[in-house]
């Protein structure tokens, strides 16, 4: 499901976004 770009829109944006909050 994750796209061959290295970079998990959903995983990534969702962990990001908890650390930083």
């Amino acid at each position: 499901m994750a796209p061959p770009n290295g970079k998990k829109k959903t995983t990534s944006n969702q962990s990001q976004i908890r650390g930083s909050s």
